[in-house]
């Protein structure tokens, strides 16, 4: 398997250590275990907490996004990223008190749901995708956001809702299609059954702005089992459309139907 090229554009003391502990465990050769990798990071952090413990926090998780960004959304890489992530939460915990709030480090994970919102690709402020590499770091990331969703110490599942909304819940530009129903697709593939059961939870939650519905979408602003059928029958939809992105949905659409399936 091929060497992935792998660049960071931050250059601090802690980006670069970081980054060069992870490029090389990422790379097809490597046989470094996530567990030794969690431990090398974890001897980075800062002895005291305050402003410094914060910043490596944050300029850590920055790295993370930014190598799983660049990993392709179908490589084994990005099972082996999160593997360090869920590493890191093994490891002996100390409770620190972060932005008003006691968190546990690493437990906790503690400013990874932050940067991720703060660095999270979307579609650009004219609603498309500047060039084709921001289209695939864009899939890519939420991949890697997707499979986070199964660890335990994960519980934000608004990207999914993001995603999906854009995908399913509006038309997106025809030469936009495709990335947005890929994008979705990997929520689907790599965490579907932890929506579902997040939606069949739902019950008498109340809606949420911040998950607030797209234009073809009438029902609550909300993961609800509503919503998840909403979704079936656009990837149902979508799923006529030919060549790959009618592949593409009518898999997405499978999975879906055997979740159901198993309740």
């Amino acid at each position: 398997m091929a060497t992935l090229p792998l660049q960071l554009k931050c250059k601090s003391n802690t980006a670069n250590d970081v980054f060069n502990i992870l490029g090389d465990f990422v790379q097809p050769t490597s046989s470094t275990t996530p567990a030794a990798i969690a431990e090398s990071i974890d001897r980075l952090k800062p002895s005291l907490p305050g402003n410094d413990l914060e910043s490596f926090l944050w300029e850590t998780w920055v790295v993370f996004i930014t190598v799983a960004e660049q990993i392709p959304h179908d490589h084994c890489s990005q099972d082996r990223l999160v593997e360090v992530i869920d590493a890191l939460t093994q490891l002996p915990s100390t409770t620190v008190q972060i932005w008003g709030s006691d968190i546990c480090v690493w437990k906790d994970l503690p400013l990874l749901g932050a940067t991720m919102r703060e660095s999270w690709r979307g579609p650009t402020p004219d609603n498309s995708y500047a060039v084709q590499e921001d289209a695939e770091k864009c899939v890519n990331l939420n991949s890697f956001a997707a499979r986070l969703l199964k660890l335990d110490s994960i519980s934000w599942f608004n990207f999914a809702i993001w995603t999906l909304r854009s995908a399913l819940e509006q038309n997106p530009p025809e030469a936009e299609l495709g990335t947005y129903v890929n994008a979705a697709a990997e929520w689907i593939k790599y965490s579907g059954k932890v929506l579902f059961d997040m939606a069949e939870a739902s019950g008498g939650e109340n809606e949420d702005r911040i998950l607030s519905a797209g234009a073809l979408y009438l029902g609550p602003s909300k993961l609800c089992l509503e919503r998840w059928a909403f979704w079936k029958q656009r990837l149902n939809r979508i799923s006529e459309v030919p060549g790959q992105i009618g592949y593409t949905s009518e898999e997405a659409k499978r999975i879906m139907d055997e979740i159901d399936s198993l309740g």
